[in-house]
């Protein structure tokens, strides 16, 4: 299309329009949250590189790609269409930089409000120590789930297939131990499979977290800080 109405292959919307793209399709194809600058410019020269090699649009320009797109994703920063942090280190897009911060600003509130977990240190590493709870979990596993359990707050992150549904596992077996109930808790996850398999590895019910939080289209989250959810 590019290249039908006669814009250059070099030239700076063209080149800021592929480092957005770089980063739109990490977040919407592998659900990244940011791409590290260098790394968006590499995959936006990528994409570049293969319509020359493929169309001939843009051949021979292909040597003036990496500067050409480090100053369109700065430009790209400055027109408000990507957001930058730590100096380049990390570009999101706009809505996705809203919604950690947003997350950052609530894990920091629960964090200064200093509420208890279900339990303190050391009856959390008890509890997490027991065979049942145990397992087969290696030892940073063990680490999550007894802060799990002594932090109002816990984010858990990893990869597929690096035992974040078991690690759940292992934090609802020791809250049991410690007196919380099934039904006091609430599974959910973003998607419908994700939530079908939790339940599969939990044997607790699971659902969206749209469904969860009882989401609306005229309304948004009816489940908010005004009307939380139930549970522990």
């Amino acid at each position: 299309m590019a290249a039908a109405l006669g814009v250059a292959p070099l030239a700076g919307s063209r080149l800021r329009a592929a480092a957005v793209h770089a980063v739109r399709e990490a977040a919407g194809e592998e659900g990244h949250v940011y791409l590290p600058g260098g790394e968006a410019v590499q995959r936006a020269e990528h994409v570049l590189r293969d319509i020359a090699a493929k169309t001939g649009y843009g051949k021979g320009t292909e040597t003036a790609l990496p500067a050409g797109l480090a100053r369109a994703l700065t430009d790209a920063v400055t027109h408000g269409a990507v957001v930058s942090e730590d100096g380049g280190r990390r570009v999101y897009l706009p809505p996705l930089h809203h919604a950690e911060a947003r997350v950052r600003e609530w894990l920091d509130a629960a964090k200064a409000a200093d509420t208890a977990g279900l339990a303190g240190e050391r009856e959390a590493a008890g509890a997490t120590a027991r065979p049942e709870v145990r397992g087969g979990l290696d030892d940073v596993q063990m680490a999550a789930v007894a802060q799990a359990l002594s932090h109002r707050a816990s984010v858990l992150t990893g990869g597929p297939g690096t035992g974040k549904t078991t690690t759940v596992r292992a934090v609802l077996a020791a809250a049991a131990l410690l007196g919380v109930r099934a039904e006091e808790c609430a599974l959910a996850a973003p998607t419908g499979r994700a939530a079908k398999r939790m339940a599969e590895v939990t044997g607790l019910s699971a659902q969206t977290i749209h469904r969860l939080l009882e989401f609306h289209p005229a309304d948004g989250f009816r489940r908010n800080a005004a009307c939380p959810l139930e549970g522990c």
